[in-house]
């Protein structure tokens, strides 16, 4: 019933609004104005109906993708110029309703391009997003972008030139026999699917859209129409905007070539790489049997074909029935109903086109797998030599003293010893997760030994990179198993996140990654490197289990080993390895210049894995870590080049958008911060982990971030979501669980509910206890924020004794400069600032400063600026008060206009003002002041200081004494309802209250 009703809707929408016959003749003669042509044009080249109109009108064929050129540019050519001093443009390769297509010579590169500009006059948005998508793509099978720019505020993107024509044209060449065409289409299917992989849907597939080039390679093109395929596109079509009134990016816009649209495009429903898989199938039809399998003509009958699945059978052909199965699959109406994905669809599509020679082995020797030894044997008999021991069978041996039963009993029973209380709960949980790893890694082996001798759909050359590939992942597993066979209590506690740390087996079906240009060892070498990885995998076994000081040994035995053997991939991966290890350690600076050397040598010898690894994890430690932004959104950059360079990798682009909220947030921006983690978390769900681990991270990450932009309530639905994933995957003790109740408490301290913030701030510290060394920054930041619960109570020795432990251990572990070592000391200062220890605390910000003083953009540096400009203002020292608060407010103005963190310089400042008789400027200061902290992330006490000031300043001019009552009234109710003890501001409201008698 839904279905015929959108149909009905659509195609009132369609045919109520197509222009007359005399608008589309001013249109072919250019008699329209530019603005209506442009709106006709855009219609036209989305209605079969009108461009068939406008056909018989001109006296010749208008396809989709051909506008007329408005009458300014039909003789337009720029042909014998040269662009930007780089492109001599030759000739016209063809027009489009976006532009014109020169050939090129790139006199930088000296080689041929093809050179698209965009038409003047119109939007460049398609162009744009059409280059951004295929930059994105880094395939054999996709047209290569070499680069996007501008030529006299006119776009432009130089493309690879591919000379031999379109799939239309390689079929009108000459005859094609159709395994030849199903070639040629698995290779253009390979980059329709790279395009997915890629998180983009192409939705204008069709053969003028590949291209085929001299080597008789094909190449999938014309990206214009691409979105992302992480939000599917929603362009539900209403019967009160027609297609001339709908533009083409906003919802309702239906895009494409009609004639291999999916019923949900024409029907303007979602669309996703699905619908590519309906086009890919139209045109694999069309080339294979000279027609395509749905007629109409209108986009309406179209519909309908498709709706009623009316497929045109061929009458006489040589493809075989099987093929014609597998298309007919890829063409069902419900998305749900065609193949899994493009791969799915290439792999039957393969498999169906294969000689029937080889489908009867493969089927023969499937059955084998299945039936008795004898007949297993009979049927290897027949093959040859090569494949006599071709059984896909996993050797029962291949988890020996790797993860057998008697290492599971002796982990089992170590872990009992170890933890009476809770050492079997956790071990049941990490077991579980390692009998997957172990059922994936025999499911991934049987494959990837299929793939080769059963189906052959891969050479001899990548099975032995995918099995060398899962050896690896199996000395990993060793590692591992055999460290947790020997725990201390720490291990046990940290057992499940060590094993859900383990690296992923999937990257062993990565071919792209298998069959990168790595350089192998020397033969004479290749004994000596394997025993190197797994070395290596001992010392990451090490860092899983927490013992980091040994995996640090372990690791740095490798960087020497592999420098002396002088093989760079492996020094890059040892690299990589130690610098975690260094910064898990407190170092940072080690770190970062260990992880430097590391992308140098991952560069070297083109180890773009572990390049894209080492440059995310630069971009944390320097951004995160150490507060060098600017070097942090470069290595932010190259992380992502060298992910985009490995046709893309979920799983580290979702920790990289998780980095770069992290970033931002520590730069003060919260917003781009949030949008970061949302966009992590999105990725973390599409990948099957939505109540995993590592979505508990970002949501931990979500949490902190509302809580600082006063969503209160969204901060801690985030924090218990991920607190209940934390203690249901890793049990109580585990860093994580540390790191949620920090968070809990910090939201807690932000409604004002101190008593609730210490108890939370405490939990943190007693899981601290458990999962961090004495000298560790984490002990440190809650230390931290224990300090502030008490201060916000007037406990202010408390709060000084917990800071002054939490300054020592930053100084211990981060260094005497760094820059939370500057954050202790100004929460310090400000305690003792509280009791009157006048020269402790000015000494405590003047340090801070000093350290903060290199960087001038951090919000950390405007807060202690204006502490100590508050120090200076009671010490009357005016002048100095005023620059210290003045660089406050250039600081959190120049970040945010509109933070309310700016109020308590603000308000500062008018004091200052008002102390020195300018009285009009106060007000104005604190009128602003007021506005930014009437908000519900500003404490009652902080809210307070403001009112009090103004009323100060307003009860010197008669006429405002009422309102200046209000406010001080106001800042007594406001005090007395914050949960902080009252202490100096209480006081002083009160003393002004006693002292202001109301008129």
């Amino acid at each position: 019933m839904h279905r015929s009703r959108t149909r009905a809707c659509w195609r009132d929408a369609l045919t109520v609004n197509c222009p007359d016959d005399k608008v589309l003749l001013a249109m072919v003669e250019h008699a329209l104005e530019p603005a209506r042509l442009r709106e006709v044009a855009g219609h036209v080249d989305s209605c079969l109906h009108c461009r068939e109109a406008t056909a018989a009108l001109s006296g010749g064929p208008t396809a989709l993708g051909t506008l007329p050129i408005e009458p300014q540019e039909r003789h337009e050519s720029i042909a014998g110029l040269t662009i930007n001093n780089r492109y001599e443009v030759r000739i016209v390769l063809g027009r489009g309703g976006m532009g014109t297509v020169y050939l090129a010579r790139d006199r930088t590169l000296d080689r041929d391009v093809a050179l698209k500009l965009h038409r003047a006059g119109s939007g460049g948005d398609r162009l744009h997003r059409e280059a951004i998508a295929m930059a994105k793509l880094a395939h054999p099978n996709v047209v290569t972008v070499f680069e996007i720019a501008a030529y006299h505020d006119r776009l432009y993107v130089a493309m690879e030139y591919v000379g031999a024509g379109t799939l239309r044209s390689w079929l009108a060449d000459r005859p094609r026999g159709w395994r030849d065409i199903v070639e040629l289409l698995l290779q253009a299917g390979t980059g329709l699917a790279a395009a997915h992989t890629a998180g983009l849907v192409h939705r204008d597939f069709k053969p003028e859209n590949v291209l085929v080039g001299d080597d008789g390679r094909a190449r999938v093109s014309d990206f214009g129409l691409a979105r992302s395929a992480l939000y599917p596109i929603d362009s539900i079509a209403t019967p009160t905007h027609s297609l001339v009134d709908v533009s083409m990016t906003q919802s309702g816009a239906v895009v494409g070539t009609p004639a291999y649209m999916a019923y949900e495009q024409l029907a303007g429903g979602t669309v996703d790489a699905r619908s590519d898989q309906f086009a890919f199938c139209v045109v694999a039809w069309e080339c294979l049997f000279g027609k395509r399998p749905f007629e109409g003509s209108t986009m309406a009958t179209l519909a309908v074909a498709i709706d009623r699945h009316e497929v045109l059978e061929p009458k006489s052909t040589q493809v075989p029935p099987r093929v014609r199965d597998v298309l007919r699959r890829g063409l069902a109406v419900a998305p749900d109903d065609r193949h899994a994905d493009m791969s799915a669809l290439l792999a039957s599509l393969r498999a169906a086109a294969a000689p029937s020679s080889r489908r009867r082995i493969a089927l023969t020797l499937g059955g084998a797998l299945f039936g008795t030894t004898a007949i297993a044997v009979g049927v290897a008999s027949a093959w040859p030599a090569r494949t006599e021991a071709a059984s896909c069978a996993v050797p029962a041996d291949s988890f020996t003293e790797v993860w057998d039963p008697a290492l599971q009993t002796r982990i089992r029973d170590a872990f009992a010893k170890q933890r009476p209380a809770d050492g079997a709960a956790i071990y049941a949980r990490a077991s579980t997760h390692l009998d997957g790893y172990r059922d994936t890694w025999v499911t991934m082996r049987r494959d990837a030994c299929e793939a080769t001798r059963t189906r052959g759909e891969q050479s001899e050359t990548l099975l032995d990179l995918r099995m060398s590939c899962l050896d690896r992942k199996r000395d990993e597993l060793r590692a591992l198993t055999h460290g947790l066979a020997e725990p201390d209590d720490k291990v046990v506690i940290g057992a499940v996140r060590a094993t859900l740390g383990l690296s992923s087996i999937a990257g062993c079906a990565d071919t792209a990654s298998l069959t990168a240009p790595v350089r192998p060892p020397e033969i004479h070498l290749r004994a000596a490197v394997e025993a190197a990885r797994r070395e290596l995998a001992t010392a990451r076994a090490h860092r899983l289990l927490g013992r980091i000081d040994a995996a640090r040994e372990q690791a740095e035995i490798v960087v020497a080993r592999a420098a002396a053997l002088e093989y760079r991939p492996l020094e890059a991966k040892a690299l990589l390895v130690l610098g975690d290890l260094k910064d898990r350690s407190g170092d940072s600076a080690a770190a970062i210049k260990i992880l430097e050397r590391a992308v140098i040598a991952a560069d070297a010898s083109n180890h773009r894995l572990v390049a894209a690894e080492g440059w995310s994890n630069l971009a944390w430690i320097l951004g995160y870590g150490e507060h060098e932004f600017e070097r942090a959104q470069l290595a932010v950059q190259m992380a992502s080049a060298r992910i985009e360079s490995l046709g893309g990798h979920p799983e580290l682009s979702a920790q990289l958008a998780n980095y770069e909220g992290l970033i931002l947030e520590t730069k003060g921006q919260l917003a781009p911060a949030r949008d970061r983690y949302l966009a992590s978390l999105a990725m973390f769900d599409r990948m099957g982990e939505r109540d995993g681990w590592r979505a508990s991270m970002i949501l931990n990450d979500l949490g902190a971030i509302e809580r600082k932009l006063g969503s209160f309530t969204v901060a801690r639905q985030h924090q218990e979501r991920s607190l209940a994933i934390r203690i249901r995957v890793f049990g109580e003790h585990h860093p994580y669980v540390f790191s949620s109740f920090v968070n809990l408490g910090n939201i807690a301290w932000s409604q004002q509910d101190f008593p609730e913030a210490e108890r939370l701030f405490k939990r943190a510290m007693s899981v601290a206890e458990h999962v961090f060394p004495p000298k560790h920054p984490q002990r440190a930041l809650a230390l931290t924020n224990l300090g502030s619960t008490y201060e916000r109570q007037g406990k202010f020795e408390d709060a000084i004794a917990t800071y002054r432990l939490a300054l020592a251990i930053r100084e211990a572990t981060r260094g005497p400069d760094h820059p939370d070592v500057a954050d202790t000391l100004r929460n310090l200062g400000i305690a003792l600032h509280a009791v009157g220890k006048i020269d402790e605390a000015r000494r405590a910000y003047e340090r801070a400063i000093e350290i903060l003083d290199g960087k001038q953009d951090d919000p950390a540096l405007a807060q202690v600026l204006a502490d100590h400009g508050e120090l200076l203002l009671g010490r009357r020292q005016l002048a100095a008060a005023e620059k210290q608060l003045q660089r406050s407010l250039a600081i959190t103005t120049g970040a945010n206009p509109e933070d309310p963190d700016q109020a308590y310089a603000l308000t500062l400042l008018a004091q200052l003002r008002h102390a020195t008789g300018k009285s009009a400027q106060a007000r104005t200061l604190l009128e602003r002041a007021l506005k930014l902290r009437q908000s519900e992330a500003v404490p009652g006490d902080e809210l307070a200081r403001t009112e009090l000031a103004l009323a100060t300043v307003l009860w010197t001019a008669k006429p405002d004494r009422p309102r200046a009552i209000e406010l001080a009234r106001a800042a007594k109710l406001h005090v007395e309802e914050a949960k902080a003890t009252p202490h100096e501001i209480h006081r002083q409201v009160v003393s002004w209250l006693a002292t202001h008698p109301a008129p």
